[in-house]
């Protein structure tokens, strides 16, 4: 005979294999892409850590302490220091003054100065336009009937 039960059984689960399989093959790729996402952070992992440990090797020690007076005293022992610091300042003295210089001769007009001179040197002498007698006599008609009084305390 045949076992009816056991017949459909296997109908039954052959066909929710069969119905499942899309269902189980999706669920094993997307762990298979999780297996290489965990590879791949590992070894992203690994290559900061290494970064790491580098850049810890190059990194600056700490801060030397610096005992400044006898820096000042060490550095004004030696001559070319001095050398060094006189050709410095010279150049940054010079350049300010070639600077300023630019500056002048591009905001200021010496044509226009040039010209206000000459025309001041060419104006004739007043004590030649006006003589120290036509002066007075010009006051004295100016004032004729006033009189006045100066004291000097």
């Amino acid at each position: 005979m045949f076992d009816i039960n056991a017949i459909i059984n296997n109908a039954i689960a052959t066909a929710v294999a069969e119905a499942t399989k899309p269902l189980v093959e999706r669920i094993e790729a997307l762990e298979s892409n999780i297996t290489m996402m965990q590879n791949s952070i590992d070894q992203k992992d690994a290559r900061i850590a290494a970064l790491e440990n580098i850049a810890a090797e190059y990194s600056p020690t700490p801060a030397v302490v610096i005992d400044e007076a006898k820096m000042v005293e060490a550095l004004n022992s030696q001559e070319w220091f001095w050398e060094k610091l006189t050709r410095k300042a010279r150049e940054v003295a010079e350049a300010v003054a070639e600077q300023s210089m630019d500056n002048h001769l591009e905001c200021y007009d010496h044509d226009n100065y040039d010209e206000a001179v000459r025309k001041i040197e060419d104006m004739p002498d007043f004590d030649d336009l006006v003589r120290t007698d036509d002066l007075s006599e010009s006051v004295r008609d100016a004032v004729q009937d006033l009189s006045f009084e100066v004291r000097v305390s």
